[in-house]
């Protein structure tokens, strides 16, 4: 018995604008962790686990991309999470 799951298919016009940021990126990689929107309100969230993960090269270029095509900086979200390390 398998326990594969169909891949989720974005809408159309949210597969067009990550493929928009796509290629102004120059890369396939670096998308942030979570894309939602709201009608045409979209937002990106990043996890970063504190003290063990940092912002990749690809993730500085897909960033600046999203902000070339119209993406506010109030709608881009980078999260620091951990396990109480430090404290």
């Amino acid at each position: 018995m398998s326990h594969a799951k169909k891949p989720v298919e974005l809408p159309l016009a949210q597969q067009d604008f990550l493929n928009r940021i796509r290629e102004k990126a120059g890369c396939r990689g670096g998308c942030f962790d979570v894309f939602a929107w709201r009608g045409k309100r979209h937002r990106f969230i990043e996890l970063k686990r504190s003290r063990k993960d940092r912002i990749r090269e690809t993730q500085k270029r897909w960033l600046s991309a999203a902000i070339r095509c119209g993406i506010k900086m109030h709608d881009l979200l980078i999260v620091e999470w951990g396990f109480g390390e430090g404290r």
